[in-house]
């Protein structure tokens, strides 16, 4: 039997890790649901102080928070996300939010991503092609200048020089 390593991991106001058996496990706070649904008798609106599974649908290859969200890669490629959508964290489009959505779901129209990204209210992936995709609504709060070039819904890379 090999043993378990951590593959992934990833903090905001909680903390996400994967493990090498694609298992998530998540602690810290969850008062949008950010750590999942666990099962048994422990509310998700409150602080978590120990590890808690993470339920998901599939093997998970990396994980990313955002302040009240979280991501989950799998290995086909598809992205889980759950936690906070009011400002459209959880890639679902303006009209979906949602104040919070503790069970995963996955993103729609995100297929062939090979890594993820997020911060604060911002999630992006990057695709099989090398394309980012911005997964929110906002766009990292483009007043902020989070992303710089990218706008909302933007399917390309800023032009980099070397």
């Amino acid at each position: 039997m090999q043993a378990l390593t951590i593959v992934s991991v990833a903090a905001d106001r909680h903390v996400l890790l994967a493990r090498s058996d694609g298992v998530v496990f998540g602690w810290g706070s969850s008062g949008s649901g950010q750590l999942g649904k666990p099962t048994g008798d422990l509310v998700t609106t409150v602080d978590v102080f120990g590890p808690v599974k993470v339920p998901l649908p599939g093997k998970v290859v990396q994980v990313a928070a955002g302040e009240q969200t979280s991501y989950a890669l799998l290995d086909d490629g598809t992205v889980m996300a759950w936690g906070r959508g009011y400002e459209g964290e959880l890639g679902r489009g303006e009209d979906s939010r949602v104040t919070s959505m503790p069970e995963a779901q996955r993103v729609p129209g995100l297929a062939r991503v090979r890594r993820i990204a997020a911060s604060f209210h911002t999630a992006l992936a990057v695709m099989d092609d090398g394309s980012v995709i911005v997964t929110e609504i906002e766009a990292g709060r483009a007043d902020e200048r989070t992303l710089g070039l990218m706008m909302a819904g933007a399917a390309h890379p800023p032009a980099v020089s070397q």
